[in-house]
């Protein structure tokens, strides 16, 4: 699905295959040091480690989860708000290329087909939060706003006053 707003921006959403590792953005998080390091080898807390690493197979094992994000609903905008707000208090810069952060631009996309493509007036609060969230980004804020506004219409006030909300939500 294309999105048209996404005219005047320096970078393609559908280009992520395309992307190279110059190792920039993807030293962000140092998984040897912040995770695996913390995983005990041996001694009192093994029984623990094993128990976490069965119960992680459990998970992935169970498709429940899987179906339940992929409807994109709560549970997923719930998920990329959290995913936001961990980029945002772990990234201390304020030049970062967000373009180059793996999966970033699906994610993006994700977000704004929902913003097309819901009725305004529908959005359930974990969207909004979620696109408040990823507006961090500033180049997103003329897209998003460009597609809430351009599908209102100006004679239903109450798409409009939610339209305005938004708005200032996301410039506030």
């Amino acid at each position: 699905m294309e999105i048209d707003e996404w005219r005047n921006i320096d970078w393609s959403l559908d280009d992520e295959k395309h992307h190279t590792n110059d190792g920039g953005i993807f030293k962000l998080f140092d998984w040897d040091v912040q995770f695996f390091q913390h995983i005990p080898k041996t001694g009192p807390y093994q029984k623990d480690a094993d128990d976490a690493l069965r119960c992680l197979r459990r998970i992935e094992a169970n498709k429940k989860w899987q179906i339940r994000v992929k409807k994109r609903g709560i549970a997923y905008f719930q998920i990329i708000k959290r995913w936001a707000e961990l980029l945002k208090s772990t990234v201390k810069t304020y030049s970062i290329m967000w373009q180059d952060i793996p999966g970033y631009r699906t994610i993006v996309k994700s977000v704004l087909q929902e913003l097309k493509y819901r009725s305004v007036v529908e959005y359930p609060d974990t969207l909004i939060d979620a696109s408040n969230a990823l507006v961090e980004n500033p180049q997103l804020l003329t897209v998003m706003i460009n597609i809430v506004f351009l599908k209102t219409n100006a004679y239903e006030s109450g798409a409009l006053c939610q339209a305005t909300a938004l708005a200032t939500k996301w410039i506030g």
